[in-house]
């Protein structure tokens, strides 16, 4: 199973349905960028463009679940 196909099945679980999503892939390509965020994803980061800023990334989503608040 690939990401869209992961990403589609989880929004189609009514219990999963509004879980919030960050991909990180190694593909940039516009059509899956399109395809990800029509999936209704909070963001999309290509490990490749991360490189070392990778440890920010872990940082930045450790902050973001602490930041949201869920219904």
């Amino acid at each position: 199973m690939g990401g869209i196909e992961f990403l589609r099945e989880l929004r189609s679980d009514a219990g999963l349905r509004d879980t919030v999503v960050f991909v990180l892939t190694t593909s940039n390509a516009k059509a899956d960028v399109k395809r990800a965020y029509q999936q209704h994803i909070a963001g999309y980061m290509v490990k490749s463009a991360l490189g070392p800023q990778f440890c920010e990334l872990a940082r930045f989503l450790t902050e973001y679940r602490a930041a949201i608040l869920f219904p």
